[in-house]
């Protein structure tokens, strides 16, 4: 997305907001957080809860 940004938007000018280059700038920097951030475990991959009580002993 920073590429995309200052081939597309830079050469048209500096600021964002004149250029309609928001949200490239805006995904760049969510794509950036996600790179960094790294995986974590989400309720998707989390192991669900018993419905009800499992017996320990016979």
């Amino acid at each position: 997305m920073a590429v995309g940004y200052f081939y597309q938007h830079m050469p048209k000018d500096f600021w964002p907001v004149n250029n309609m280059g928001d949200a490239a700038i805006l995904y760049c920097f969510i794509f950036l957080y996600f790179v960094f951030r790294g995986r974590e475990r989400s309720a998707s991959t989390a192991t669900p809860a018993p419905l009800w009580p499992v017996p320990t002993s016979f």
